[in-house]
């Protein structure tokens, strides 16, 4: 498991140091880091940078370490996790010296630092980060939205959707809940690598880029993935009827808005192998999906697929697919270029109008008590 932490008032007191050391330079009696240093105090660029200098310089190693980290960090290093450090300290020689001997006469194993991360979303999503700490709310609002666990290190619970932990073992009780596999963030399937013998990409919609695609076992089902990883899933992918064994959801891999599949909470491998009162119940359900769609989407034309596969991973499920485009509505299914279509809509574009449709389709399901 690959672990992303901050370093600034998460493992250790720099905020604390900040303000003695702008009261001693200034003529301040307060100082709150949340707010620019040039607004909050009236001072120019120049003196900000002169006094941020002095304490990057002069008085970050004199920051003393929380309680409990440095065991807990040797003991998930021990393990064999990653242990990457994300900050925003700026990148340049004497930071990067004063950082690296900080941590090493603390005593602190880890195997990178990333410096000047103002983005840590998309650094989380580089080196394929599965839990984030970080002292700042909105910054770990930022990398959950991308689906990544993250933990607000702070003293004062946030009364927000993110989790708040007060010491650093805490993250013991989060990591066993944790996505395990490795995942890739890629705008374009076509650029996966390979995936190794034994394994498959388990592709999503989401994450950093327009895919997340998690490194799972051959025969691992999406249904079993979904019911023990369920927050690594993008809100625009969550169940708009979830009932008595049955799931319809957007398509995970293709951002079509209004693309729906039926599926079921159990692996089925086989039409025939589900139980007949179940797939009585699913065949009503996809008649008024159908009809919902048709009355809150507008969608006039749909094709309706389902397949079978000669793996263990497969799992029955029905695609509802609208045609948009009226140069197909003529088309035969052996005519229809299927693939080309489906990629013409990218998630960065559409997330926002898939997010809406799937609102209308379960306000839809909820008013008819479905």
């Amino acid at each position: 498991m690959t672990i992303g932490i901050d370093i600034d008032d998460t493992l250790c007191n720099t905020n604390e140091i900040l303000n003695s050391m702008i009261v001693e330079n200034t003529a301040l009696t307060e100082f709150n880091k949340e707010y620019d240093l040039c607004d909050r105090y009236q001072i120019n660029e120049k003196q900000k940078e002169k006094l941020l200098k002095m304490f990057y310089n002069k008085s970050l190693e004199k920051a003393e370490l929380y309680l409990d980290w440095k065991d807990v960090l040797n003991k998930i290093y021990e393990e064999g996790h990653k242990v990457i450090f994300i900050t925003s300290r700026p990148n340049n020689a004497n930071v990067r010296k004063i950082t690296h001997k900080w941590l090493k006469n603390n005593d602190i194993s880890y195997h990178r630092i990333i410096f000047g991360a103002k983005n840590k979303a998309e650094v989380c999503s580089r080196y394929g980060v599965m839990l984030f700490i970080d002292d700042k709310y909105e910054m770990c609002k930022q990398v959950e939205d991308i689906g990544i666990l993250s933990l607000q290190y702070a003293k004062a619970n946030n009364y927000g959707k993110i989790k708040n932990i007060k010491s650093g073992k805490e993250i013991f009780t989060y990591m066993d809940k944790v996505c395990p596999y490795e995942y890739i963030d890629v705008d374009d399937l076509k650029n996966l690598p390979k995936c190794k013998n034994g394994f498959r990409y388990l592709d999503y919609l989401g994450g950093y880029k327009n895919y997340r695609c998690y490194i799972v076992p051959f025969d691992l089902a999406r249904c079993d993935f979904n019911q023990n990883y369920p927050y690594v899933i993008h809100e625009s992918l969550l169940p708009v009827y979830d009932k008595d064994g049955i799931l319809i959801t957007q398509d995970n891999s293709f951002a079509l808005p209004g693309f729906y599949i039926l599926s079921f909470t159990k692996q089925y491998i086989s039409l025939d192998k589900i139980p007949e009162d179940l797939y009585i119940k699913a065949q009503s359900l996809l008649y008024k999906l159908r009809a919902a769609m048709r009355d809150v989407l507008k969608i006039e034309h749909v094709n309706i697929y389902y397949e079978e596969k000669n793996t263990n991973s497969n799992n029955v499920h029905f695609w509802v697919m609208p045609k948009y485009d009226s140069k197909t509505l003529q088309q035969k299914l052996y005519d229809f270029q299927l693939n080309k279509y489906l990629n013409k809509y990218e998630f960065k574009e559409n997330k926002l109008k898939i997010i809406e449709a799937n609102k209308k389709i379960k306000q839809y399901f909820d008013k008819n008590e479905m």
